[in-house]
């Protein structure tokens, strides 16, 4: 797959493995939709992203926000087209024993890496299909 051009949205890019993406997707010119929940992260990482010779949308948002997720969608649509690949990377760990988590803490950890996860594959898939060769 060829992909300078690729329209790519990447959750939790502002840190750790989605950064690393970022950054590896850049220097192939990939068109980047960046999002995480902390503003300044995301705009260091779009910086490098463009000095790569990549673009870069930044979308300040929570992937346990359905209303969120649904702009990332309609963001990247309306800035870029379309979409071509979905890196569904944003997560939460909350390493306490099961004795000592809080059902809030469990749903907290639920909302974002499975209902969040969820709803941003079941809104770009419709985007991903017309696409053609697209990815999650």
């Amino acid at each position: 797959m060829e992909l300078r051009g690729k329209r790519i949205i990447i959750t939790g890019a502002s840190k750790g493995i989605g950064k690393a993406c970022a950054l590896m997707l850049a220097a192939k010119g990939c068109r980047l939709v960046l999002t995480a929940r902390t503003q300044s992260l995301l705009e260091e990482v779009a910086a490098e992203v463009r000095r790569l010779g990549g673009e870069a949308l930044v979308l300040t948002l929570d992937m346990s926000s359905e209303a969120d997720i649904r702009e990332m969608v309609s963001a990247t649509v309306r800035e870029y087209g379309g979409i071509d690949v979905l890196i569904n990377n944003a997560g939460v760990g909350i390493f306490k024993s099961i004795v000592e988590t809080s059902t809030e803490d469990w749903d907290t950890m639920f909302n974002l890496n499975m209902r969040g996860l969820f709803i941003a594959t079941r809104e770009a898939l419709p985007h991903l299909r017309r696409a053609g060769e697209s990815f999650v």
